[in-house]
């Protein structure tokens, strides 16, 4: 009988604990770098215009949660940890500004804006944290000028620093900003400038 009753005890005892910090939602940001210096809004004539496209996801990157690869072959969404705004967008405003760093004598846009543009398409197929402590990001980019074309992998892999979904956000930005730099090499040695 006792059993029964410290059962019961332990029951009501969780039945009326505060269980609103594990239904709480937690919304996450890409860090954006801060600009040393604000961008030009001027450009000449001969500036080279790039025109970055709407970053493509894979399918389970397109949900708000964010994600997280358990084992070898499993992945799941968070339902509490979510992205405060779709990750495309997200992925594409951090590249525009990590590659204004690297490109500052470049227009860059994420419209169109003529044709003589410089275009530059990303895929991401993973962009997640793993079980064993790693975050992975990896895609391919293809940079087009006329008729020339550059099409590349990428795979970044970093440990994360600190456990959590805050350190994971941050390993990923860092995991992107270097992607960034990767590109605007490239785009740097196409374009001669």
């Amino acid at each position: 009988m006792k059993k029964i009753k410290l059962a019961l005890f332990i029951f009501l005892l969780n039945a009326c604990s505060d269980k609103t910090d594990l239904q709480k939602i937690i919304y996450y940001q890409l860090p954006l770098p801060l600009l040393k210096e604000p961008l030009s809004t001027e450009y000449t004539q001969t500036a080279k215009t790039l025109w970055i496209k709407p970053v493509q996801l894979s399918d389970y990157l397109a949900s708000s949660g964010l994600a997280y690869q358990t084992n070898g072959v499993r992945y799941v969404t968070a339902q509490r940890h979510l992205w405060a705004s779709p990750l495309d967008q997200q992925l594409q405003q951090a590249l525009l500004i990590n590659l204004s760093h690297s490109l500052p004598d470049w227009f860059l846009s994420s419209q169109s804006i003529n044709t003589d543009q410089w275009t530059l398409s990303v895929r991401v197929n993973a962009f997640q944290g793993r079980y064993d402590g790693s975050v992975i990001i990896s895609g391919v980019w293809l940079i087009q000028h006329h008729d020339q074309m550059t099409k590349q992998p990428f795979y970044f892999e970093l440990k994360q620093i600190d456990n959590g979904y805050d350190a994971l956000v941050f390993t990923l930005a860092k995991g992107w900003k270097e992607a960034a730099k990767t590109m605007a090499a490239v785009i740097k040695n196409q374009s001669g400038k």
